[in-house]
């Protein structure tokens, strides 16, 4: 009388199984060995602790058929009844832009096939994250990735397979104007010149200013050695000859520093005026050349301009 309660229990328990997920038939039909019973009870353990619901399920019917000694087909039953409580399922709904269903579509879950046609039914999966394709005939299609709970029945997920239709009547909208990147700033290529105009002319100021100090000290020379010994009589004639060569020594440097921060001065100037200016779109500017030269009196710069 147990056995047959038992026999009773696993043919409803598989019944079950297979009107719901299609894989007790299957089972049913294999009529394992006790040696297989006893391997799948055991493996469908192991996928349940990896959360593999679906596969672990499908071992428990294994160890649940007829053909299991009692012991274990009662305990995979039981275990049958538990997984079929955990295993969350999903029901799809696929749209066109127009809002119409869609039923020939194809379901790949993860990249393995999952269902070749929409029905309206609930489909069984593992818990987790995964990511869904839907393709309809054509090779048009969508994807969608969402996490699935434990426990988790009849979960309904829409996706819409096309391009949206634009509404009768109604233009689309323009485009969002794009903003135009500010033009960077003109590159100025007269400003290495500028810059060693700069550095010229500063060689040149202190040129000068070497040149009068030494001329300075020159005249005071020239002057004391003119005191010490004039042409009536001659006080210091050491003395004398001493600053008449310092005076003299002192002239030279002081010429020679004028002569050397005159024309870096000039050549300064030159490099500034003559560097070229960063092109300006719609403003017209002068055209000064400038050409140094040297005359009787000394250096000297011409100046032309033109606008």
């Amino acid at each position: 009388m147990r056995r047959a309660s038992i026999l009773t229990s696993s043919t409803f328990a598989i019944a079950f199984a297979s009107a719901n997920f299609g894989l007790a038939p299957l089972a049913e039909a294999a009529n394992p060995s006790t040696a297989e019973c006893v391997a799948a009870a055991d493996s469908s353990i192991q996928l349940r602790d990896q959360h593999k619901l679906r596969a672990a399920r499908a071992q428990m019917l294994v160890c649940a058929s007829s053909s299991c000694p009692a012991a274990i087909q009662t305990e995979c039953l039981r275990r049958v009844d538990q997984i079929n409580t955990a295993v969350p399922t999903v029901v799809f709904e696929a749209k066109d832009p127009a809002g119409n269903d869609l039923t020939n579509i194809k379901v790949d879950v993860d990249g393995q096939p999952l269902v070749d046609r929409l029905d309206g039914s609930a489909v069984a999966l593992d818990p987790g994250e995964h990511h869904f394709r839907f393709t309809a005939p054509g090779g048009v299609g969508a994807d969608k990735t969402i996490v699935i709970h434990e426990s988790e029945k009849d979960r309904h997920e829409r996706v819409v397979i096309g391009a949206p239709l634009p509404a009768v009547g109604v233009q689309p909208a323009p485009a969002a104007a794009v903003s135009a990147t500010p033009e960077a700033p003109a590159e100025d290529p007269g400003a290495s010149r500028r810059t060693m105009a700069y550095v010229v002319g500063g060689v040149g100021l202190v040129g000068l200013a070497v040149g009068a100090i030494f001329g300075g000290l020159a005249i005071s020379s020239a002057s004391s050695s003119k005191n010490e010994c004039s042409s009536s009589s001659c006080t210091s004639y050491a003395q004398s000859l001493s600053d008449y060569n310092s005076a003299s020594t002192d002239g030279t440097v002081s010429t020679v520093a004028f002569v050397v921060g005159g024309a870096a001065l000039v050549t300064g100037g030159i490099l500034l005026f003559t560097a070229p200016k960063a092109a300006s779109s719609g403003t017209s500017r002068a055209v000064w050349q400038f050409s140094p030269g040297v005359g009787s009196t000394g250096l000297g710069l011409t100046v032309k301009g033109a606008m």
